[in-house]
């Protein structure tokens, strides 16, 4: 088998297990709820609710160390069956014991094997056609839709597929950096390389562990995947907001044809990246904010005011979204914060009146609290998180040049750049850094080195290379300037025992391996 089938095979089987876990199951839960909803407005609420349930089931079973392959498809699965027998009313005791009677009566030799097994066979048939004339309802219900997704889907992989069949790397520098934090969910480390948004990681996790491909192979082909759910959340979008049944398909085709033109401004889509990742629920987001305000207003008029009323339904799906997009980056809900904000602009006549307002406060609070549970659960200081961050905003919007920190790092270092320095060092003692470092080195190579310009960032991590690149810096090609992060507090302490020998490190007995 060549490498160009085999890459087809697995993204094949990662888009089939991505669709069947987020929309698949949900629609066996949830089709009798949603069922007269127009099939587009369908999927984006099968959409939301299992690739929700997924990114939490994940970080549930790592919280309590128990996210296995197992794990995972045992509570992926057992809820599904136990919701359908509920829903759909199925007798699963009377048929238990229908199965131990003609079991008993094969036994005593009143039931003959083949009879047994034409039961079997006809109670198969019986789902086969029900699940067969599910089938049939929906092409019926989109049968004219399917030329226009047939020429969708191949103008994606028109464009796109070369991607996949010629494409052997991962499409962007810091995805090994991802390919870590995904390694260290298979070691049941949540945060193991420190607080980040874990959404993509963990519905990555998920697909490789459950349909046991390699996290490297996932990473390098789910971008498409990826790519292809963003054009089609655009499509379903459009569809939701649309009176004209075809006009969308339109703005899809319209967008992924000009990948071909303006091929720099979609480089980032072919490599899996979380902003990326997040922005398959930006959509949805403001579908169901819109259609609160919609369903809201015809409440109203009809003096309806219950909690649980349609309304609130769009509402959840809208914290649902919100979060998130907080858990997979915060770009994407600075986006969607923007657009609603103009949303309310829009809206701003009625969102002032009684039960508007407090309602969308309570849903954007809770789609926050959603994202920010998991960091609180792993015993995160949110409070101090979010406390520091605001400190350090305030300090560098309100000092004075000659005061603010930020201003003269900024202003060093293009001192130095004008010197001739290409290379910067961030150095410290501090060996809980390390994955500073490599955030540091994400940062700034990826924002800075552009046309042909930039400061080259690497990090020395003392004292283990004082030896080795603490020699270069002392006596070696004058290109580095050295930034040194000085730890003013420590957090844990290691106290040098006294021993028998005398030597000459006797001076250090009975002092902090910090102070050292």
């Amino acid at each position: 088998m060549s490498m160009e089938t085999l890459n087809v095979i697995q993204f094949i089987e990662l888009l089939i297990g991505f669709l069947g876990f987020t929309v698949g199951l949900p629609a066996l839960v949830f089709y009798k709820k949603v069922k007269h909803f127009q099939a587009s407005v369908r999927f984006l609420i099968y959409f939301v609710i299992g690739n929700f349930y997924i990114i939490n089931l994940v970080q549930v079973l790592e919280l309590v160390y128990a996210s296995y392959r197992i794990t995972l498809i045992l509570f992926t699965i057992l809820p599904v069956i136990i919701a359908v027998i509920k829903i759909y009313k199925i007798p699963v005791w009377s048929y238990i014991k229908k199965i131990g009677s003609e079991l008993y009566h094969y036994i005593l030799r009143e039931l003959g094997f083949r009879s047994f097994l034409r039961h079997r066979l006809k109670e198969v048939c019986k789902a086969f056609k029900f699940l067969l004339r599910q089938a049939v309802r929906l092409l019926k219900e989109l049968w004219l839709d399917l030329p226009f997704l047939c020429i969708l889907i191949y103008l994606i992989w028109k464009i796109c597929g070369d991607g996949i069949l010629n494409n052997w790397g991962y499409g962007a520098s810091d995805v090994p950096v991802h390919n870590y934090w995904i390694n260290g969910l298979v070691e049941n480390k949540l945060y193991i390389a420190g607080i980040y948004p874990m959404g993509m990681h963990c519905m990555l996790y998920y697909l490789a562990t459950v349909l046991n491909i390699p996290v490297y192979v996932t990473l390098r082909l789910f971008w498409l995947v990826q790519y292809s759910m963003i054009v089609f959340m655009l499509l379903l979008f459009l569809k939701g907001c649309c009176k004209t049944k075809f006009l969308p398909y339109l703005g899809a085709i319209g967008f992924v044809g000009l990948k071909y033109f303006m091929e720099i401004s979609y480089s980032r889509f072919e490599a899996t990246l979380p902003q990326e990742f997040g922005m398959l629920y930006i959509l949805p987001a403001i579908y169901f904010l819109l259609e609160y305000f919609k369903t809201r207003k015809a409440e109203l008029e009809n003096g309806e005011n219950k909690i649980r009323c349609c309304s609130s339904w769009n509402l959840l799906g809208f914290s649902m979204s919100f979060s998130l997009t907080l858990s997979s980056h915060f770009y994407d809900s600075i986006i969607v914060g923007i657009i609603c904000v103009g949303i309310a602009i829009g809206y701003s006549a009625w969102i002032w009146r009684r039960g508007y307002l407090f309602r969308i406060i309570v849903s954007g609070v809770i789609g926050v609290l959603m994202a920010l549970l998991p960091m609180a659960v792993a015993g995160i200081d949110i409070r101090a998180l979010v406390q520091g961050a605001k400190d350090m905003q305030k300090r560098v919007h309100e000092e004075s040049a000659e005061n603010n920190i930020a201003y003269q790092y900024a202003c060093l270092r293009n001192l130095y750049y004008q010197e001739g320095y290409r290379v910067e060092m961030l150095s410290s003692f501090e060996p809980q850094f390390r994955f500073f470092y490599k955030w540091w080195i994400q940062l700034f190579a990826e924002s800075e080195g552009k046309e042909n310009k930039g400061i080259f960032p690497v990090a020395g991590e003392f004292s283990e290379e004082l030896h080795s690149v603490g020699q270069f810096i002392q006596d070696g090609s004058p290109i580095i300037f050295e930034t040194f992060l000085d730890v003013t507090k420590q957090n844990s302490s290691l106290i040098v025992a006294p021993d028998e020998k005398e030597d000459y490190f006797n001076y250090l007995d009975g002092k902090d391996f910090w102070e050292i």
